[in-house]
């Protein structure tokens, strides 16, 4: 269904006070115009499902 989908920037943030350190990911798809509803239902399910499985 996509014909593209990417990491197009991403940023490290460190809080030393938190010890803790933050990944912020922008991710880049392009999907043909009456493909994207179902793309970005599906796309972001399986995003929550792999991001729920490394908890």
């Amino acid at each position: 269904m996509p014909e593209f989908v990417g990491i197009t920037r991403y940023n490290n943030f460190v809080d030393a006070e938190e010890n803790a350190q933050t990944l912020e990911v922008t991710f880049s798809v392009h999907v043909k115009a009456k493909d994207y509803a179902a793309f970005q239902v599906k796309f972001l399910k399986e995003l929550q499902d792999f991001l729920d499985k490394r908890k």
